[in-house]
């Protein structure tokens, strides 16, 4: 396994000899926002989206009603 200084080298000589295009996809790639999750995070999305493929999810229609009806037995 490479030490983190020499694939920071290697990366530095690819970047040498790279093209505009290729400059500006890594330019893109560190101006990105970047998420991170933990493992706790990670276990609910997972859950989630199991459960959005089983279909166990609402439409937007449908929470919004279930909002109104909530908001009015709070009145």
């Amino acid at each position: 396994m490479m030490t983190t200084l020499e694939r920071k080298k290697i990366l530095k000589e690819r970047i040498d000899f790279s093209d505009e295009a290729t400059l500006e996809k890594i330019e893109k790639l560190l101006d990105e926002e970047v998420f991170i999750f933990s493992d706790e995070q990670i276990l609910q999305i997972k859950e989630a989206r199991a459960e959005y493929l089983k279909g166990n999810f609402l439409t937007e229609d449908e929470a919004n009603k279930d909002i109104d009806k909530w908001l009015e037995e709070e009145n």
